[in-house]
């Protein structure tokens, strides 16, 4: 049996980082902005941040077709056969946008609560951190996937932190629409490239 093809082996390497680290390094980034700014400067200071999550989701939503996503879908093809690509594209880059709507509405709580716009209960800390609202907002993502025994086995049967009020619920809310919409950008944009890569 000959030997696995030194292109296709550096293919699947290169897919492996790309789906499975690329969302967790996009993750690992804007919290740590987040915080960052949170501790170090002012929590309003993440207004910065949040413009960049914005724009990253924006971009995801809209099918990468900023010049920037072009670049690198290039690259990725040039790296990988063309349905290797596609798969990166199609399922690293949504997984990266949900992370990051993650830490973006968990700051938004977070000013909501400093300017004392929302109260909250934390069984926890008496005062929730930042930390403890990502674990919040991780948890409602989890909990949009149906018939999911997730939340039980990373041990959060329910959400850190439990607001109050209507004015608490609406980021939940857009949050959990945003997901949505994502998911769904996510399907549309991988039927697209499908598309593309089957015509190689």
């Amino acid at each position: 049996m000959s030997a696995e093809p030194k292109h296709n082996r550096e293919a699947y390497r290169f897919l492996l980082v790309g789906v499975i680290c690329l969302p967790g390094i996009f993750f690992v980034l804007f919290f740590t902005l987040f915080q960052s700014t949170i501790t170090y400067i002012h929590y309003l200071g993440g207004i910065v941040v949040s413009a960049a999550a914005i724009g990253l989701l924006a971009s995801v939503i809209n099918g990468y077709t900023d010049p920037l996503w072009q670049r690198a879908e290039n690259f990725a093809l040039r790296q990988t056969s063309s349905r290797i690509g596609w798969i990166i594209f199609s399922v690293s880059l949504p997984m990266s946008a949900m992370l990051v709507s993650v830490t973006m509405f968990a700051w938004i709580s977070y000013c909501l609560i400093e300017l004392g716009l929302v109260a909250c209960f934390a069984p926890g800390p008496d005062h929730p951190t930042y930390v403890s609202l990502v674990q919040t907002y991780a948890w409602h993502l989890v909990d949009l996937i149906p018939e999911s025994n997730v939340k039980e086995t990373l041990g959060m049967p329910r959400p850190p932190i439990k607001f109050r009020g209507w004015v608490a619920g609406i980021p939940i809310l857009v949050f959990r629409l945003l997901i949505v919409i994502i998911l769904f950008a996510g399907i549309r944009n991988s039927w697209v490239k499908f598309k593309s890569a089957a015509e190689w």
